[in-house]
């Protein structure tokens, strides 16, 4: 519900009603829907609550068919999700894509924020969250694909911060309300993808981490209860035999 409310925020809220006008708020759109709202919808289990909820017959016929589904095994692959996830930071920001949703409305809001979000919900998939994953990565894998991801995020919000060109054309002779020049305007807004990048994701680095560690407290525990209930009938074993 907070992810829910948070896009809500971003998509229709003050960054929506400047994103025509303001490059940085649209970077912040775009940094929101696929670093934030994404993870945050995960972590709220969707996938697993749907196999709760939904009858035996249902999850059978549907469900657990399409999870164990080659093509959904292919989707939730940490390598295939991180490298659609960098198609499309990087060809949605250097290419005429972005300059074309600026001014298109329909795009903008029905094919642009939809393929962030979409592409955040696919990378972070097997990354966070209790949802069930075919053949799910092993938490360093996790934690390595994370860490990765800050490379085009960072790089991406660089070039855009360093660029002495305007990137956007779309942007040139717009009255701001708050930032003189487009050129000052597309600098702030890559370098908030640039900083954002590396806060947000050290924050998913140390949930991934958190995880971790608990799983490998969970296996310490079972292990011990194993090791006792072995003691235990050895005990027993020789309890009788005296």
């Amino acid at each position: 519900m907070a992810a829910l409310a948070l896009a809500a925020v971003v998509v229709d809220g003050p960054f929506g009603v400047y994103d025509g006008v303001l490059f940085s708020a649209h970077m912040v759109q775009h940094i929101v829907l696929m670093m934030v709202v994404a993870p945050m919808l995960l972590l709220g289990a969707p996938v697993l609550l749907g196999l709760q909820v939904s009858s035996r017959a249902f999850r059978r016929r549907w469900l657990l068919p399409v999870l164990r589904s080659r093509a959904v095994r292919w989707l939730s692959n940490p390598v295939v999700t991180w490298l659609l996830f960098t198609a499309t930071l990087l060809g949605t920001h250097f290419t005429p894509f972005y300059n074309y949703a600026v001014t298109h409305e329909a795009a903008h809001r029905y094919l642009e924020h939809p393929l962030y979000l979409t592409a955040g919900l696919l990378y972070f998939y097997p990354l966070v969250g209790a949802n069930p994953v075919p053949h799910g990565p092993r938490p360093l894998a996790k934690v390595l694909s994370l860490v990765l991801m800050m490379a085009p995020e960072t790089m991406t919000g660089f070039f855009i911060y360093t660029s002495p060109l305007l990137l956007y054309p779309a942007y040139a002779g717009i009255e701001r309300p708050i930032i003189t020049t487009a050129l000052a305007d597309q600098q702030l807004g890559g370098a908030l993808m640039w900083s954002s990048g590396m806060v947000i994701d050290a924050v998913w680095i140390a949930v991934a981490v958190h995880a971790w560690l608990q799983s490998e407290a969970r296996a310490g525990r079972r292990l011990d209860a194993q090791l006792a209930a072995e003691r235990a009938a050895l005990a027993r074993a020789s309890a009788s035999q005296a």
